[in-house]
């Protein structure tokens, strides 16, 4: 029977050109079908292609069995639905690959048309379960770090602010490289500056201000990270998140940790930390007082090479951001959930609330309106897209507030 939504993709490898024909005509009317007779080739497409949510293979086949074939295929897509057709004398070899882990079902040679079927099904419906659970445990981990950033908004408003700009940052810098960048590094920025909270309140403002640490100081900031990676580690499946952490500040990952995530996925999330390293780097240094320009500079002096091509991306993104949206200022009332804050925002006493860049939400909109009247400093700047039309507060189109902060990003607009 045929499920409903889209067909599942399926990838049939075979070295028997005649059992692919087979097995296209047998599947092809409830299945997206792709097939080849090369394993080499095969591996090609899982690299290359959309990914397959069932993959079947034959057991014997010149310059590598399908056993492993398709462990190879698991380090490159862990979520499909792998399955090894087999000749009657692999049996034993093909008990083994189950016992692996690496495949989900074997399948005898030759395999009547009912059974094939039937094989095909439960592995459609172990792959759909597998999504389900996966996009469920996914939403709850990332509503339960939603709550968890919430908290840290308010403990470190500033650390909290910079790790939203960083957040937007590497999203920006993943579309521009054409890079599909998974929740981990969305997490890993946004969790970026948990370990912030054990500094010293002086000193965290003192850091927040643009001022150089001291020694004591700078001993603290290196040890912050494993320190971070310890506040996260009691979090489940966050595993991914934790190695683009401590990957972007050229730390060693545990060795359980590499040998399970296999090669592919340590080359994704070595990726996703040459992203967050020069989102963070960038952030900082603008924080300090550079500009644009002096800022890449000096990311391109740190001769990482593996943020070359990164910062080549970002250099490119800031060329274009040029005039995209323009600096208001608004009363209080007139703030709504979406618009980016475009300097920091404090009260009347001076105490910071949060920093540039930070997105307002309807939580911290209903947060800030519970403040008595006059506590806030108004009108408050923020950025805005520019429409054509006049700045009611006199700034020019795309100008810079009055107190010298970098130009703002145009997809900053997108709530976090």
């Amino acid at each position: 029977m045929v499920a409903d939504g889209p067909r599942l993709r399926v990838l049939l490898v075979d070295d028997e050109p005649a059992v692919l024909e087979g097995l296209e005509l047998q599947l092809g009317r409830r299945y997206e079908v792709h097939s080849s007779s090369v394993p080499a080739q095969a591996l090609k497409m899982v690299e290359t292609m959309a990914p397959f949510e069932i993959v079947l293979s034959d057991m014997r086949m010149p310059g590598m069995d399908g056993a492993a074939l398709l462990r190879e295929i698991r380090s490159r897509q862990p979520h499909g639905v792998r399955m090894l057709l087999s000749g009657h004398a692999d049996v034993g070899s093909a008990i083994a690959a189950v016992n692996d882990g690496a495949v989900f079902r074997y399948l005898t040679k030759p395999c009547p048309p009912p059974q094939l079927l039937a094989a095909f099904e439960a592995a459609a419906q172990q792959y759909r379960v597998q999504a389900a659970e996966r996009t469920l445990l996914e939403q709850t981990l990332r509503g339960a770090i939603k709550a968890l950033a919430e908290v840290l908004a308010v403990v470190d408003p500033a650390g909290h602010g910079q790790a939203l700009r960083v957040q937007q940052l590497v999203s920006e810098l993943a579309h521009e490289l054409k890079f599909a960048a998974d929740w981990p590094l969305e997490v890993a920025a946004l969790l970026s500056s948990i370990g912030m909270v054990s500094l010293p309140a002086d000193v965290l403002q003192r850091l927040h201000a643009g001022e150089i640490p001291l020694p004591d100081e700078a001993e603290m900031l290196a040890r912050l990270p494993k320190l971070s990676d310890r506040l996260l580690s009691t979090i489940p499946r966050l595993e991914p998140a934790r190695a683009i952490l401590l990957l972007s500040h050229q730390l060693p990952l545990p060795d359980d940790w590499v040998a399970s995530f296999g090669d592919n996925q340590m080359a994704l999330l070595q990726r996703c930390a040459a992203i967050l390293r020069v989102a963070t780097g960038f952030d900082s240094l603008l924080t300090h007082g550079y500009g644009t320009v002096e800022a890449l500079g000096v990311l391109r002096a740190r001769k990482i090479a593996a943020d070359a091509s990164v910062i080549d991306a970002l250099e490119s993104l800031r060329a274009r951001d040029q005039g995209r949206v323009v600096v208001r200022q608004l009363p209080i009332s007139m703030l709504a959930p979406g618009m980016v804050i475009a300097g920091d925002l404090c009260t009347t006493a001076g105490q910071l609330l949060v920093t540039r860049g930070f997105v307002i939400s309807e939580s911290f909109l209903a947060r800030l309106t519970n403040f008595s009247r006059g506590r806030v400093r108004e009108p408050v700047l923020v950025m805005v897209p520019d429409d054509g039309s006049r700045s009611p507060s006199g700034l020019a189109h795309g100008a810079l507030p009055a107190t010298g902060e970098p130009k703002p990003k145009p997809n900053s607009l997108q709530p976090a």
